[in-house]
Formats: structure tokens, sequence, C-alpha cells
């Protein structure tokens, strides 16, 4: 009942002394959250309360941390227990009546006339109590009133039905037990049969993979016999076995020679036959002449003598036909016999058309040589005795080896009879021609394949040459790859890869896919399964730059593949063009709860999205092309979740497409629309002028944009809308001269604040400059850019000089122009004007060398108040440095060196830091105010006043670098800041010492430092600073900062300290040795 919000927990008590049984609800302590019953609340139902008791242990009142009683007293609450009340003890009754032990009144029997007591157990409750039986001649009315006037009697009733009560109560929590075991026995045969038929599904499997593995065996018993067979036969049978010897034709010088004497010709046979025999082949396995045009036999006598019954028993078996083990000789004159030959000479064309005699001709010569059974009984050439021809035996090894010496053989090195030794699966050797070697070479291999995708429970489709395929381990996946690769001929692949591949195993796999030659393949990326797919929940950036094939499946692959990687923040990915973007998108934020970023390239359509919380805030699309859009892309760019557009190429024919979007993205507020010349799709040359993207982006948007951004090859313009309007127009022009007189007439209607000119190194552009100017009532900000890489000029320079530039910017311009900016490459030029009038110049020169002499021209005006040199590296560079400042009265501040940048004073430049504090304090910069320099190792930075150089920022390399031939001219009240990049050694204490000493001025003290020197620095400095307080009474000093080496902020590596992993700052007062120190620690 606890645990029922909607019932409030009442707590069972029952007195010791009377049985009597009562529930108090429970009270919830609001400090604690416990529950509780009051003590008070106890006393009002049994009165005289004492103690409480949970069988034999005493229940003690509640008490807090002080072991003191709380007020209101209570005791906690026992969840189905029933506690026991004591109360105080009254005096016990008088004759009649006893008090039993547990507390309970019961009546003497004895003093009862007529009743007889009989004692008896409640063995459902464990109380003992006293059954009264009353004789049957007692009056009830007796009965009754002597109940009503005895109150041990009404005790008795009072404990027999508080008994009955229990009981009952028993009864009910019995039966709702017995109805809970009823319901864990159905479980628990729910269980059982489960159990039962997962045990006989487990079974079948593991019968299964005994089959397989007794196959497995089977296949491996084969193979080793057929090993041990090859051994032998290869060994015994080194050249071809079966052969034919055909009488051949005499010439002319023959029959002078060798006139009474017969010449014969050894052809050898192809052993083709069922053994060699591919399934759905179209050729003939018949045994059959070589492609060869046969053996002279130099010694034929004694050839015959040998080989002459071996080779009349062939000699029948080609005449007559045979069929024994796996081979078939039809009859000679149903057999192709002589189809082997058709490659050879054109003189074995006698043979093909009298190939029977022949044969006839053979046997009657080798019958009537030895009569007398010299090498075997005499065959008949009609009349053959066939069972004497299983009496005949095979050559052997060492006579095959011999027969080779009887032959005239021209082509050395090559095999006899152009014939291919193959080993067939049960290890026999055979000796076939080309075309049956190759048809058994490759069934073989193809043979080998179909048991590989058997064995993984695959399929081959043989006409199309398409595997669909499981493969459940690398193992079974390199046999696969293998007999992919030999095979060929398969050149659709649908694989899936059941275990959990790493990256060199799914490398194999590529590997094997491009040496197979595969073209398609399908749903292997939709056909991983989740288990192999373990959880990734560290990984927060995921990027796929290759693009992710559309298969039916491989959305849902998808989705499976990022519920894995459920921690990302981040996530590009490139699709393929038929990926529904709206679809995809879906997917990603349901199983991308914790992503920030979103990255789509889907060619024509890339999307950049910020999310939180599975919701787009901020999106940007890029589209290429307008016109190729379908309608569902249309319709998902109109949902509104897009805040800024952009567009590469739009041409008349997307203008509809570009209005119905505008009109329809409630959202959109920032457009950017950019226009190329020549990416027209249709046959026209029609386009978009930036008056009609301007149009377009005005009119057809419901809700006025904030920004605008148009662009073509010729001009391009961002404005932004204020009420309804255009304001802050800035305009960039490509190329001054290029500009058509729409283009120019555009500009004229338009109020710009802002012109950007990057090209105008031709003089014919000028007139042009003038008019636009005189046009730019709102001109506020103008930039000019001379750049080379703009103008494609190496040697010439441009024909507006600066000083021209000024001239006309300055004198055709309204009054509001504030700032004017001419970059030419390798100087650039920063004008502030007030109404119409130069207020300040700044100049920045790239190096001092490359200076021209139209910037050197203009230098020497002296209206220049900041000159910036970024580099000096020259000899001749200090004498042109000199010339250059004597002209510069007005200069306020000088920089050498560009900060952030490795452009600085080089050493060979000869220049120092003595000779350029000598130039900045010159008469001639009376108003110089500030000197800044760099040498690479070492930067300076002062404040000048009155020609005196004053507060200097110092920074050094190494403690060491700090000599005194170099701050000679410095006084030492005047160095207050010091930074030193790298850590001091030991033996540069003392001069780190030194320095504190000796420059009384200095605020502030950096030093970048290793880990294992941060404590003794910090010790060094600390401790001399003490010293210096009791002699002098103020030391230096102020702030003291503890930082990486090259004085990198802690901050800027966030996660990825590459040295030390600690910052500390420390702050000092004048008079005092305390200080405060601020530490940062990365992972400690």
């Amino acid at each position: 009942m606890a645990n029922n919000p909607d019932v409030q927990p009442k707590q069972t008590f029952r007195c010791r002394s009377t049985g009597d049984i009562a529930n108090i609800p429970a009270l919830t302590d609001p400090k604690s959250g416990n529950l509780i019953v009051l003590w008070r609340d106890i006393q009002s139902v049994f009165e005289d309360a004492k103690s409480v008791w949970n069988g034999k242990s005493l229940v003690p009142l509640v008490t807090d941390e002080n072991l003191e009683q709380i007020t209101p007293l209570r005791v906690a609450y026992h969840a189905g227990v029933v506690l026991e009340v004591l109360v105080k003890e009254h005096s016990r009754p008088g004759t009649g009546e006893s008090w039993s032990r547990n507390g309970h009144t019961t009546v003497d029997c004895d003093t009862l006339p007529g009743i007889t007591a009989s004692s008896t157990t409640a063995g459902g409750d464990g109380v003992d109590n006293s059954l009264v039986t009353y004789s049957q001649g007692m009056p009830e009315a007796f009965h009754s009133s002597h109940l009503r006037s005895d109150p041990s009697l009404q005790i008795i009733m009072s404990g027999q039905a508080s008994i009955q009560q229990s009981i009952d109560r028993r009864f009910d929590l019995l039966q709702v037990q017995m109805e809970k075991n009823r319901e864990l026995q159905e479980q628990l045969q729910q269980l059982q049969q489960q159990t039962s038929e997962e045990l006989l599904k487990k079974q079948g499997e593991i019968i299964m993979m005994q089959k397989v593995a007794m196959d497995k065996l089977a296949i491996i018993h084969s193979r080793v016999q057929a090993v041990l067979t090859q051994t032998y036969e290869l060994h015994e049978y080194p050249i071809p076995r079966l052969f034919i010897v055909l009488p051949k034709t005499m010439g002319f010088c023959d029959k002078l020679t060798h006139p009474f004497s017969h010449q014969f010709r050894l052809y050898f046979l192809c052993e083709c036959g069922s053994h060699t025999m591919t399934e759905n082949t179209k050729m003939r396995y018949e045994i059959h002449l070589a492609k060869h045009e046969g053996y002279d036999l130099e010694k034929p006598t004694e050839f015959f003598e040998r080989y002459g019954s071996y080779v009349l028993t062939l000699m029948h078996m080609i005449k007559c036909g045979i069929t024994i083990a796996g081979l078939v000789v039809p009859p000679l004159a149903n057999s192709g016999v002589v189809s082997g030959i058709d490659g050879a000479q054109k003189h074995m064309e006698y043979i093909k058309t009298n190939i029977a005699p022949l044969v006839d001709d053979t046997i009657k010569f080798l019958n009537g040589i030895k009569r007398n059974n010299e090498f075997g009984e005499e065959l008949s050439v009609d009349h053959t005795d066939y069972t004497k021809l299983d009496q005949v035996e095979a050559l052997e090894g060492a006579d095959l080896r011999q027969l080779e010496s009887y032959l005239k053989v021209k082509d050395q090195g090559r095999v006899l009879g152009n014939l291919y030794r193959i080993v067939t699966l049960e290890g026999h050797v055979k000796w076939v021609c080309f075309d049956h070697y190759r048809d058994t070479y490759l069934e073989s291999l193809i043979q080998h394949l179909r048991d590989i995708v058997m064995l993984n429970k695959g399929t081959l489709i043989e006409e199309i040459g398409r595997i669909e395929i499981t493969v459940t381990s690398h193992t079974l996946a390199k046999e696969f790859y293998q007999a992919l690769i030999k095979a060929r001929g398969i050149h659709e692949l649908d694989i899936t890869l059941g275990w959990d591949a790493t990256t060199d195993e799914i490398q194999s796999f590529a590997n094997a896919v491009t040496k197979a030659n595969v073209f398609d393949l399908t749903d292997f990326f939709s056909r991983i399964s989740k288990s192999a797919m373990s959880p990734a929940p560290r990984l927060r950036t995921f990027s796929m730059n290759s693009g992710l094939p559309f298969k039916d499946k491989t959305l849902k692959f998808l989705g499976d593949f990022l519920g894995h990687c459920s921690a990302l923040t981040t996530l590009q990915l490139r699709l393929h063009p038929k990926y529904p973007m709206e679809g995809t998108i879906s997917i990603i934020l349901n199983k991308l709860r914790n992503l920030n970023s979103l990255k789509i390239d889907r060619e024509n359509l890339f999307v950049a999205a910020s999310v939180s919380e599975a919701k787009i805030q901020d999106a940007t699309l890029s589209i290429k092309w307008f016109y190729d859009l379908t309608s569902e892309d249309l319709a998902f760019i109109q949902h509104g979740h897009f805040t800024r557009l952009r567009i590469k190429c739009t041409h008349a024919v997307g203008s509809d497409r570009l209005a119905d979007v505008l009109r329809n993205s409630s959202v959109l507020n920032h457009i950017r629309i950019k226009h190329q010349e020549g990416c027209l799709v249709i046959a026209t040359n029609t386009e978009l002028a930036i008056r009609e993207l301007m149009k377009i982006a005005v009119s057809e948007a419901p809700s006025v944009p904030d920004s605008i951004a148009l662009g073509c090859q010729r001009l391009s313009l961002t404005a932004n809308y204020i009420r309804n309007g255009i304001h802050d127009m800035a305009i960039t022009i490509i190329q001054l001269a290029g500009l058509t007189d729409d283009d120019l007439a555009f500009i004229k209607e338009n109020r710009f604040t802002q012109l950007v000119i990057e090209l105008v190194s031709l003089k014919a552009g000028e007139g042009r400059l003038i008019d636009i100017l005189r046009h730019g009532a709102e001109l506020s900000h103008m930039r000019i850019e001379c750049k080379e890489e703009h103008c494609r000029i190496t040697t010439r320079k441009p024909l507006l000089k600066i000083q021209d530039l000024v001239m006309i910017v300055t004198s055709e311009a309204h009054g509001k122009l504030e700032s004017l900016l001419i970059d030419c490459g390798k100087s650039s030029t920063s004008i502030r004007l007030s109404r119409g009038r130069i207020h300040e110049i700044v100049m920045t020169i790239a190096q001092l060398g490359d200076i021209s002499s139209d910037d050197l021209k203009f230098i020497q005006q002296g209206h220049l108040t900041q000159l910036v040199i970024e580099q000096i590296h020259l000899k001749s560079d200090k004498t042109r440095l000199a010339d250059i400042l004597r002209h510069c009265q007005k200069l306020t501040h000088l920089q050498i060196g560009s900060n952030g940048e490795r452009r600085v004073i080089s050493i060979r430049s000869g220049i120092k830091l003595q000779d350029l504090a000598q130039m900045a304090t010159s008469d001639t910069l009376g108003n110089l105010e500030s000197l800044k320099a760099d040498w690479g190792e070492l930067s300076f930075a002062a404040s000048i006043s009155n020609g005196k150089i004053q507060d200097v920022d110092l920074t050094i390399s190494r403690i060491n670098d700090l000599s005194s031939k170099d701050l000679d001219f410095i006084q030492k009240e005047h160095l207050t800041r010091l930074a030193i990049m790298f850590t001091p050694s030991k033996e540069d204490d003392n001069q780190l010492i030194d320095v504190l000493r000796s420059y009384p001025r200095l605020s502030h003290l950096r030093i970048g430092c290793k880990p294992g020197r941060c404590l003794a620095i910090v010790d060094l400095v600390i401790s001399t600073r003490e010293k210096i307080l009791q002699e002098a009474g103020s030391c230096c000093p102020h702030a003291f900062e503890l930082m990486q080496e090259k004085l990198v902020p802690f901050h800027k590596f966030g996660d990825r300290v590459p040295y030390s992993r600690i910052q500390s700052r420390l702050s000092f007062t004048d008079s005092s040795t305390a200080f405060d120190m601020h530490t940062w620690v990365k992972d400690l």
C-alpha cells in the first residue's frame, strides 16, 4: 500500500495485553521525506501506551543527528509489519480471574459451575485462546446476563472476534499468494516451452552444422586421396601415353633411298573424356588426334619390338571403338578422331581422308612383323579378340620416358603433341589438347566458386554473372575473394559482410572487387548486419566525402548507422542526386539528438545548417542550377527551413522558379544570387542581368529580406532593407572599363554607400570613375585595387598613379566620403577624410626595396601620418628608410615588421635597434608618438614624447639575448614590460635576478616556460622580489605571468595543450610581499 501514491499508508498496531488491533495513518516527515507515525496518535488509540515492539525488538523514537528525540515524538513507519504496543500494567483481577503471560484476561473455569473448559490452539494466527462450552441445560438468559455482567467473558469474545478477523485476513492473503503462484507456474511452463523450442532449433542447427562438417570432411578426404594419386601419376606419366602409328606417305626421294623399307609416323591422342567434361559444354569429349603433324620414327624396328603390342591394342581401339574408365572412343566410321588436326599442315589432309585404310595398314603390318609371337599373339584386323586387349598392360613411367628417344622431334622445348597436362579431381593425370584444357580449367575454377557460394548459402546466376551471398567471417571471405578473382566472369555482386569488419578487411574486399572486374556492387551498405555495427558513443564528428550510392534500402541503412553514433555533434555527407533531401534530413534529426552542425552535399543542392534539440535553427541553401530542380526539391525548399539562399547560376529558364521560391519562403532573410556567363543550357544567349535579379529579389519576396547579394561577371552588390527600402548598398565593380551602359545606368539610379573598384589600371576608366563619383551622393567608403593579379600586369605599372587617384576622388566625391583605400599589392594607402579634406594617411609597404618611384613621390609630399614597413632585408634599405623619414614631418606612428607574420627586419640589412631609435628620435620626426619594430628574435615597442623614448615593451627569445649594448640607448627606468619566449635555464637565474633589480619600472614580466621549471621560476621571482623589498622598500614587477613556451596563452589550445597543462598569473603590490595568484590547470 505504501507504493501506491493514491492511498495513504497506514501502520498496523496490536495491543500486547488485549490483542486489540488498530490501523493508524502514517505521515511524511517534511525534512527527511520518511514515513513516520506520531506518538500522540498511538496514545490516542492505546491509552497508557508505554513502548512499541517489533517482535522482540524495541522500536525507538526517532532522533536527530545529535541523538535528541524529535518533537513531536514519533516512530518510524514499518511497511507490512504489525507492531505491538505495550501499555502500563494494572492491578490483577480478584477471585475467579487470572492474568495470562501474554497479558490476556482468562476466566477460571472452576468458579463457573456447569461450564466445561477445553483448551485449543488456533494454527492460523498462533494465538492461544480458551473456548468455553456451556452445558446444554444452562438457560440462555443466564448465559446472556452472565456475559453482560462478566467483563472477562467480554474480553474473551472480543479476542475471538479479532482472531477470526486475523484468520480471514490471512486466508485472503493466502488466496492472493496462491493466485501469484499459479501465474508463476504458467510463466514457468511458457518459459519451458520456449526453451524446448529453442533447444530443438539449436539441435537442428547443430545437425546441419554436423552435416556441413561431414561434407567438408568428405571433400577433404577426397582431396587428400587426389593429392596422393596426383603425386604418383605426375612422376609416372611425364609425357602423353596415348598414341597411334600410321604409315607415312613416301616421297620420291624416300623411295629411292629406302625402296624396301616401311616408314611410319607417331600421332599423340587427346585424353579427353567424362573426367574432363564440363557442364553445358558444346564440345565433343571423344578421343581424337592432337593438333600436331606427328613425329617420324627414327628406329621403327626397335620401336615396334618394344611398343608393338601396345600400339596394336590402341589401333584396334581406334578402329572398333570402346568405352572404358570414362574414355569414349567411338568406331572409326562414326568418330571425329581426325578433328584435332584441323590446325596442322596441309599435307595432313591426306590422313583425314584416308584414316580408315591407314589404320588397317598399320594393323596388318604389326600382325605380319612377327608371326611367331615375338611381341604378342597375332590379332586379326577383322576379327579382334577383345578379351586379349585387357591382357595388354599400360605403359609405365620408364617406358614412357624412353619413348621420346625413338621420335624425330623438331620442336625442341615444347610438350609432345602440343598437349597440356591436367589433374582431375580424383588426382589422375591426363594429357589433353588446348581446347579441352581451356574448357576444363575454367570449369574447375567455376566449380570451385560454385562450391564456395553453396557453402555460404548463396546464389550464383551464371547466365548473367551475378552472385548473391552472405559471408559470415573473414576467413570465408578470403576464400571467396580468391575464387571470385580466379573465376572471372562475375559482373554483379550482392554481398553482405556478416561480421564486425575492420578497415583492413574492408580494404581487402575493395581490392578483390577491383581485381574481379565487378562493375555492379549492390546493397553493400544496406545489407551490413546491425551486429556488425558496434555503438560508437565517443564519436563526435563524421564526414564522408565519397558519394553514398542510392538504393531502396540504403536510406534505412543510413538510419541504422547513425543510430549507433548517437553522440555525433557534426555530420557531413555527400549523397547521390536521387536521395530525397527532406527524408534524409528527417532521419538524421530523429537519430542524432545531440547534433549541432549538419552539411549535406547532393551535387546541385548543398545544405549547411546549425541544429539545436533536433531542430534546424539556421540554415543556408546553396543551389547551382535552378532549372533542373525536381518538384520534391522545390517543395523541400519552400517549407521554410532556410534563412539564407545562395544561387550560383541563373538564367531566364529558372526565373519563374526563383520567383516562386521567394514568394513562398517566409523566413528567408539573406539572398545571394550569382550569375556566370557561359553557364547557359538553352540555345539562346539570354541571361538575367543585375537589374532583373534585383527586381526578382525585391518584388517577389513577401517579407522583405534583411540583406541581398547579387553578382555577375562585371559587378556585384550587397544591400540592406530598412522600412521597405534599399539602404547601405555596396557595389563592387570587377572591371571599370568593362561596364555596359545598362550597368552604369543601374549604378547611377541607386544610392550606394560603399564602392569597390577591383581593376582601374587603364586610363580609359578615368572618365567612368569621375562619372560614378559625381552620382555617389551617399558614398562614405571607397576602395580601389590596383593589384597585379587583377591588372594582369607583370612589368608595367598602372597608368593611374596614387596621387592621380587621390586627386580624382577627393575632388569629385561628395562630402560624405569618410575613407579611401588604394591597394596596389606591394603597397596600400588608407586615407581618412572629413568634409572633403584629408585628415589622416596611413601607408603600408610590403618591402622597402620594392617601393615604386610613384609611391616615393607621394610619400615625399609629407602627408603621411602613419607608416608600416613589413619587411626590410637589403643593405640599401637603411639609407632609403632614413631618406623617407626625413620627409615625414607629420608622422605620428612608425611600425617596421608585421604582427602575426614572419616579415621582419633582416640582420643583413644592417639596421640595429640603436640605429632605428636614433632615426625615430631625430628632430625631423618631432610628432612621432610610437615606434614598433620586429627583428624576429627581438621585438620592440615604445612610446615617444618630445623626441625621447618613454615606455618600452620588449619581447626577446631568451634571457641571454638581453645584452647591455642593445639597451644602452634605453634609460633603465623606461623599460616597463618584458617578455621572454623560452624557458630560462638554471644558468640564467642570475641574469633574471639582475633584470628584476636593474629595471625599477618593470611592471609586467611574462615568461614562457616548460613544466619542469615552472615552480622554480615562480619561487625565484617571489624570493628576489622579497629581498628587493627589504632593501629598497618597493619593487617591480607588479604582475608576473607564467605561460606556455613562445608565450602562447593557455586557452588558445582548448583541449589540445601540447606542452604543460598549467598557467599562472601573480599580481603584486608595491610595498607588500603578499600577492594574488590565479592558476589555470588542465587535467590535473
